[in-house]
């Protein structure tokens, strides 16, 4: 690779070779396949970015660092995501990222373009190589000053003088119906934040979207396959999701109460763990890459509270919502679950078995991170500890309530106490299942008073 620094990537075209791709590495260079030297050096079909769409019931479209299969893995983008890039060939390379998609396999696509709509001063949409709008929902939901022409039975746009314009479609196809991100109970394809309202399943209350991370081929995943099929612990929640550091592999199939869709995990970057200053597992770099992932999922912008449940944690979606009611006002705040240690500086806390978090908590998180990345000494901390320091460093207030976890690391677990939201650990299906049964035997729930508001905390109205 002639003028090329060391570990950069071009094509061999680079030093006037054919039919080679050279990565610039001790190894050397590789002969590519015919097939592969045809992708890359195929003309892109467009040289304007377009923005398409995965398909729903095709899983997660893998992200690679080269038009290859055999590509390292750099990330995915779940069912119904958005994504921006350039098609060549059978791939569709990102735009202002890296990484390309294998999206056109023959009649298999992946994703499907997402139109865009120009609106017309003169003529028909026929004659600027464009396609009219006859629908009315998609006309209603193409732009703002959208008018549907019931007269002339197409898509049109009011100008200056009052006058119906055409409004046109620049793809043969109306925009792919999807439901954005994991199934809802309600298994429809409306808005997320609606469906999500609508499905309710476990109580009334604010909507909480529900996430895990496991490792496959651990306890977790047999568990979380388990809890799926019958539909409880995050599975109960309004909207849910699992992450894994592994390539995206199937949990299983949602039951038809849940769309009857295959979950699919949501591949992040992995990263060493250690041991944090507590003896626990130093594992905040792992999950600092699990909330970069968390941040392109549509799921937590429009749930009241977003939450990381640890798969060995029963969960009571019901019974959480009913704690959470009395706080779905406060604005930016997190939940402060343990007081193992009264007095103590670190204490109260937020204990990694059930982290709740509200909506404008998780946007001030993502859009001021840097500032606890580097102005914490995190290195040696536990991922929960680090997100309570830096919430509070950038003056999200924690709510001391203790009556939402139960955690026999914390200050115990009684499943039968009718007044927690969730009880940890239960490693195993059995016990899991055997402390989740004590929990709704309970005769009746216990009467528990939210904490009050203080003055100081913004009001959400």
């Amino acid at each position: 690779c002639p003028g090329q620094p060391l570990g950069s990537e071009g094509r061999a075209g680079d030093d006037g070779s054919v039919a080679f791709f050279c990565c610039c590495t001790m190894r050397g260079w590789r002969q590519t396949t015919s097939r592969e030297a045809a992708e890359m050096s195929a003309p892109p079909h467009s040289e304007e970015v377009q923005v398409w769409r995965v398909r729903q019931e095709r899983g997660p479209a893998h992200v690679r660092k080269l038009m290859r299969d055999s590509a390292s893995l750099l990330s995915s983008r779940p069912p119904c995501s958005e994504v921006r890039g350039i098609r060549y060939g059978e791939w569709l390379q990102l735009a202002g990222e890296p990484g390309y998609i294998h999206a056109f396999a023959g009649a298999a696509t992946h994703v499907d373009r997402v139109p865009g709509y120009k609106k017309l001063q003169k003529g028909g949409c026929v004659d600027e190589d464009l396609h009219a709008i006859t629908w009315r929902d998609e006309c209603a939901a193409s732009m703002e000053s959208a008018i549907f022409d019931e007269e002339q039975g197409r898509c049109s746009w009011r100008d200056a003088q009052g006058a119906l314009r055409p409004l046109c479609r620049d793809t043969s196809r109306p925009a792919p119906n999807c439901s954005a991100g994991a199934p809802t109970r309600s298994g429809a394809a409306r808005p997320l934040r609606e469906a999500m309202r609508a499905a309710a399943p476990e109580g009334e209350g604010p909507t909480l979207f529900c996430f895990s991370v496991v490792r496959k081929g651990r306890y977790e995943t047999p568990l979380l396959q388990e809890l799926l099929n019958q539909s409880v612990g995050i599975f109960a929640c309004d909207s849910f999701a699992v992450f894994s550091p592994s390539e995206p592999f199937p949990i299983g199939r949602a039951p038809r109460g849940l769309g009857g869709q295959q979950v699919w995990t949501h591949h992040f970057e992995g990263a060493p763990v250690g041991v944090s200053k507590d003896g626990t597992a130093g594992n905040t770099r792992l999950f600092i890459n699990v909330w970069n992932r968390l941040k392109d999922l549509p799921m937590w912008r429009v749930a009241d509270f977003t939450l990381k449940v640890d798969p060995d944690a029963v969960l009571i979606p019901g019974r959480l919502k009913r704690h959470l009611s009395a706080y779905s006002n406060w604005g930016p705040t997190f939940v402060k679950n343990c007081n193992k240690v009264p007095g103590h500086p670190d204490f109260p806390m937020m204990f990694g078995a059930v982290e709740v978090l509200s909506r404008e908590a998780w946007e001030t998180y993502f859009a001021r991170q840097d500032e606890c990345v580097s102005g914490l000494k995190w290195e040696t901390w536990g991922e929960a500890y680090f997100l309570g320091k830096c919430l509070d460093k950038l003056g999200v207030p924690g709510l001391g309530d203790f009556t939402i976890l139960g955690d026999n690391l914390c200050t115990g677990a009684v499943c039968g106490d009718g007044i927690m939201a969730a009880y940890h650990p239960f490693k195993d299906i059995a016990s899991w299942y055997h402390c989740w049964g004590q929990a709704h035997a309970a005769k009746q729930e216990v009467t528990f008073t939210p904490v009050p508001r203080p003055v100081s905390f913004a009001f959400k109205a």
